[in-house]
């Protein structure tokens, strides 16, 4: 485990300490996780990570495949167990948290609007047609 040194000007500074924290977390999280951002038939794979397996027993290296932003599947890369979540609970989740998603974008667009109302008014057609294609696929993704 690395310790966490402090000299005697750092412990004035609370953003200093909370800086030196936060650091030394995620060097520890650096090791635990890896990050892969790679498509596979059509659906994200998130990252690989050691988990332990329900097949073997021990601590194995386990791929989370996401669709959208939810996990879709995990699998052991040493035996290839899988557990996969059914697709009626993905499309729960995906239409629970559509509405949430759907109130963010309007205050994100009414900031940009008042803002920036030129260039706002000028991403508008590429953003019509871009955002249903958008969520076409993120539907796609979790059926």
């Amino acid at each position: 485990m690395n310790a966490i040194h402090f000299n005697r000007v750092d412990h004035l500074h609370p953003l200093v300490i909370l800086a030196k924290v936060v650091g030394s977390l995620i060097e520890k999280l650096a090791h635990q996780i890896s990050l892969v951002f790679a498509k596979d038939d059509g659906v994200m794979i998130a990252c690989q990570t050691d988990l332990t397996c329900l097949r073997c027993g021990v601590v194995t290296p386990h791929t989370i495949v996401y669709a959208s932003l939810y996990i879709k599947y995990i699998v052991c890369n040493q035996c290839g167990f899988k557990i996969e979540k059914p697709v009626t609970m993905l499309m729960e989740q995906y239409m629970h948290d559509l509405p949430k998603r759907a109130f963010a974008l309007t205050v994100r667009l009414k900031g940009e609007a008042t803002s920036h109302p030129i260039l706002f008014a000028l991403s508008l057609p590429k953003r019509m047609l871009h955002k249903p294609i958008e969520l076409i696929h993120e539907l796609s993704e979790v059926l």
